[in-house]
């Protein structure tokens, strides 16, 4: 616990990352016992940490991935100081506690108690504490699989985007992400017929952008069943009473889907069940007119989609068009792609198994994590990532709502559960 506390308190906002610091720290933290760490630099300042702990060879090794910058922190919002790693309530405070400081330091600690108790691993693991994943991966992830492949190469990785527990319909769950989604960033244009303020006329760019803009409801767009949503809504379902498994798998019906999702009490839930089910859209942007008294003849709404595997940002225009309506331009900003990949995997056979025996009372099932993580730059390099961040969240606390959140904390005791979890499953064999 005090490993995190320490690390909670260098500030590796970004931007600007300055993630040296805590790289730089967390190698004499592995020295003390003796496992050596290798800090490169992407850009001063822009440290990443790779440290190997040698196994027994029963297979490719096993990389344990995590980023140590985090999200911007409101202060002045917070209960306790952001950067302050306080123990208070049950919970260790502070920005990345959940996202994603946790997770370092529980891999972190998995490695110094196997060296402390002469225990050696099935396979070799590979801790990596990287720069920049919260504004892209560039210095990061990113350049590593670039330019250091070699110090990474493993087949499988543990990253974050799962393994904390949700409760759905009164059943703990505990998604295991095993595909996400990918970006694409799109600028949807309104013209319109210039003129002056105290002349309003319905050719308004911006009322035009307004008309197209409101029309992009959560459920807007179409339902599209991927495999893993389906074995997420059907193992589910198989673990309710007979009505309730009936309401939930019409989450599956197109023509159901968006009335269903209105029912569901957690809003938090209802979210991520929608986001695993279609492309989703979210204006972030919207600008338009330079004066006050000049109706502007164009304006613009930035807009962040998230798009399944196998999905194009050429087919999330055409559904956008569709929803819209037709005079309106578009202009992609940025694209993507998510590979497709197995996941029923021994590594993932071990996941279920290792939180099944950790709490016989929970349900695990595979998840598609509905934003990006450094996880999508390693298939490049033919290792399988698996979100796998394992946390028993108390009642009333979620995870996904203190990720980026004001008073951002993780309970020592989910902290420690999850530690118990990786330590069972990084020492059997896979």
């Amino acid at each position: 616990m005090r490993l995190l506390q320490k690390l909670l308190q260098f500030d590796t906002t970004n931007p600007p990352g300055n993630e040296a610091p805590a790289a730089q720290w967390l190698a004499g933290v592995l020295a003390q016992d003796g496992i050596e760490s290798i800090i490169l630099e992407s850009q001063p300042t822009r440290a990443n940490l790779v440290a190997r702990l040698p196994g027994r060879g029963e297979g490719r090794p096993i990389l344990l991935l995590s980023h140590l910058d985090v999200v911007l922190a409101e202060a002045a919002r917070w209960t306790h100081p952001p950067f302050s790693g306080d123990v208070a309530d049950g919970c260790i405070w502070g920005r990345g506690a959940i996202d994603m400081k946790s997770l370092t330091v529980q891999q972190a600690m998995v490695m110094l108690l196997m060296k402390r108790h002469g225990l050696v691993p099935p396979r070799d693991l590979i801790l990596c504490a990287v720069a920049d994943e919260e504004i892209g991966g560039t210095w990061g992830a990113k350049w590593l699989v670039d330019n250091h492949p070699d110090l990474i190469q493993a087949e499988y990785a543990i990253n974050e985007g799962g393994g904390y527990s949700l409760s759905i319909a009164a059943q703990r769950v505990y998604p295991i992400e095993v595909a996400q989604k990918h970006g694409c960033g799109l600028r949807l244009r309104a013209t319109g017929e210039p003129g002056h303020g105290s002349m309003p006329h319905d050719r308004n760019a911006n009322l035009r952008l307004a008309r197209a803009v409101s029309k992009l409801s959560p459920t807007a767009t179409p339902v599209h069943i991927t495999p893993v949503a389906r074995a997420f809504v059907e193992g589910l379902a198989q673990r309710l009473p007979r009505t309730q498994a009936l309401a939930l798998r019409q989450l599956l019906n197109p023509a159901l889907n968006a009335a269903v999702s209105r029912l569901l009490p957690d809003p938090t839930v209802a979210r991520a069940l929608n986001a695993m089910l279609r492309n989703t859209v979210s204006p972030t942007i919207l600008r338009g007119g330079e004066k006050g008294n000049v109706i502007p003849g164009e304006a613009y709404a930035d807009l962040d989609c998230r798009l399944l595997p196998g999905q194009t940002c050429a087919d999330m225009v055409r559904e956008i068009q569709k929803i819209v309506g037709r005079g309106y331009e578009f202009e992609v900003l940025l694209s993507g792609d998510a590979p497709i990949l197995p996941y029923d995997t021994p590594m993932y056979r071990a996941i279920v198994k290792t939180l099944e025996r950790a709490d016989p009372g929970g349900t695990v099932l595979p998840y598609l994590f509905p934003a990006a993580s450094d996880s999508r730059f390693l298939p490049k390099l033919g290792i399988q990532p698996y979100g796998f961040q394992p946390m028993r969240m108390p009642p009333g606390l979620s995870a996904v709502s203190l990720a980026h959140a004001h008073d951002e904390r993780i309970p020592v005791e989910a902290f420690t559960f999850g530690l118990h979890v990786l330590f069972d499953l990084l020492l059997n064999p896979i």
